[in-house]
């Protein structure tokens, strides 16, 4: 039987016990058939290269190198100045994202919480969406570069592969029960469409509450913006850049004092047919409910500072 080999030499055979000694509630695998997860992580690890390269002083090598940095540049400069664009569609123009001069980030971060209930009767007001949006996954216009900028979230070799979609239920200067874009360059959102009566919440378990909350953005990833580039590992890279801008968010609610619930509670297909994503190419991988606390998100950030004077 042949072995299972890697550029960096044998794989790991599977675990025949997968039981962490202290997670008390850990199971006991009987079979050694590795899971779908594990065998992602095993065939998606980096490996040192068998022979060192040396460009320094192999002329070969420094004429690869230099073509794969020109190469590379060159893809990266075409990705990080695209994302999606809906030509046709009407847009809506966002006010500049803005945070209280007063929320420091200590005071965000201390007052992070991830709200469940929510005042159904009360909307989001644009701003409030304009602030979360830009401050999670803008351009900051204090970076840039000679090919695009930067944003206000990491991403694995700057290519970004996200994008997000708002979900407005009662948002002030939104339509009602309708989707939208967002477009970073520009801060604007595109009307993709009107969704009448359809219940939000039936692309997620059992989450009735989202139906009455002021919008819902759906966060999606490009798997080929990254794969190119970094191939099977692709996808725990977006992950991890689906993470940061989350968090981004998540802060920017503690300093407006507004609610949001990060989700990933979803039926998959049925978001990718609501977004019209092909859920291959493009997939869903988080959701954020926003709006108004129910009796203010309790941020006591001040209070914390006080406490570690």
């Amino acid at each position: 039987m042949a072995e299972e080999t890697t550029a960096g030499g044998k794989l790991p055979p599977p675990p025949e016990r997968l039981v962490r000694q202290e997670d008390a509630f850990a199971v006991e695998r009987s079979d050694a058939t590795p899971s779908l997860a594990e065998t992602y992580w095993v065939n998606t690890k980096l490996y040192p290269p068998r022979v060192a390269l040396a460009p320094d002083t192999d002329p070969v090598a420094r004429a690869n190198a230099e073509a794969l940095a020109e190469g590379t540049a060159a893809m990266e400069a075409r990705v990080v100045a695209g994302g999606k664009v809906y030509l046709t569609f009407p847009t809506v123009s966002l006010p500049k994202p803005r945070l209280p001069e007063s929320a420091s980030f200590v005071y965000a971060m201390h007052g992070r919480r991830t709200v469940r209930n929510f005042n159904l009767s009360a909307a989001v007001d644009l701003q409030t969406i304009s602030s979360v949006l830009g401050y999670s996954y803008g351009w900051n216009p204090s970076r840039r570069r000679d090919y695009g900028g930067f944003k206000y979230a990491p991403s694995a070799g700057g290519l970004y592969p996200l994008e997000f979609y708002v979900v407005s239920m009662k948002v002030t200067g939104l339509k009602p029960h309708a989707l939208y874009h967002y477009r970073p360059r520009g801060h604007l959102l595109e009307h993709l469409t009107s969704f009448g009566n359809r219940k939000i919440s039936s692309l997620f378990v059992a989450s009735p509450w989202i139906d009455d909350t002021g919008a819902v953005i759906f966060i999606t990833g490009i798997l080929p913006r990254l794969a190119w580039k970094y191939g099977e590992r692709a996808l725990r890279y977006l992950l991890l850049d689906a993470g940061h801008a989350a968090q981004n968010a998540c802060l920017v609610a503690a300093a407006l004092d507004i609610g949001i619930c990060p989700v990933v509670g979803f039926f998959d297909d049925p978001v990718h047919d609501f977004l019209d994503v092909d859920g291959i190419n493009e997939v869903v991988v988080y959701a954020l409910i926003v709006g108004s606390p129910k009796g203010g998100c309790g941020n006591s950030g001040a209070g914390f500072e006080e406490e570690n004077r």
